[in-house]
């Protein structure tokens, strides 16, 4: 993570406590619509002026079944995806789960490690330590990097309840101005992008 992006969040306050529902809703609805983004990551979140975030940077995805363009960020990479498979919603929901992690502890997910270093921590399952969290965002977490999720519909069912327990549904602040109504006409925007992108390629 960038010192750039540690200052954004330092500045973001109490919103931040909404970013990881706002990039799980990206990637519940970009799935919905046949996309598998392959590099989600921090890098690929755009912070608003608003504080609020949207996923971005569609180049690489996969629709419908279509190959990826995109190789990803090794830390964010899913150990169990072979060299020469594609990526699957799981894929971006282990992706998602680091996400969060480096949302919720302010750090980047194998600090000081090179790219060879990460991938044989991965490939050996020595994931980042889930210690600077609290107990239910280490079950979120590690759900996502242990493949406990089927979609991002059930990581959404999870923030939900740890985030109001008792009524079963988070209401987001601010309301439908913020990131989820925007990030949704953006992914809509993006979906139709990558689908004329991947049209033009199989001509």
């Amino acid at each position: 993570m960038s010192d750039g992006w540690l200052e954004l969040i330092a500045r973001a306050d109490r919103k931040i406590t909404s970013w990881p529902l706002q990039a799980t809703e990206a990637i519940r609805y970009i799935h919905s619509k046949g996309v598998v983004h392959c590099d989600v990551g921090i890098h690929n979140f755009l912070v608003q002026d608003d504080g609020t975030l949207a996923l971005a940077d569609f180049g690489g995805s996969r629709v419908d079944g279509s190959k990826s363009q995109e190789a990803g960020v090794p830390r964010y990479k899913r150990p169990t995806l072979s060299r020469d498979s594609d990526p699957t919603e799981i894929d971006d929901l282990f992706s998602l789960g680091m996400v969060i992690y480096e949302i919720k502890t302010e750090q980047m997910a194998y600090a000081g490690k090179n790219n060879g270093e990460i991938r044989k921590s991965l490939e050996n399952r020595r994931f980042p330590d889930l210690a600077p969290l609290s107990p239910g965002w280490r079950v979120v977490v590690s759900k996502c990097w242990q493949e406990g999720y089927n979609n991002a519909e059930e990581v959404l069912a999870d923030l939900n309840n740890l985030s109001h327990p008792d009524q079963g549904r988070l209401v987001i602040s601010p309301p439908p101005s913020s990131l989820l109504h925007y990030s949704t006409r953006l992914s809509a925007a993006a979906v139709i992008i990558v689908v004329l992108w991947h049209s033009l390629l199989r001509r």
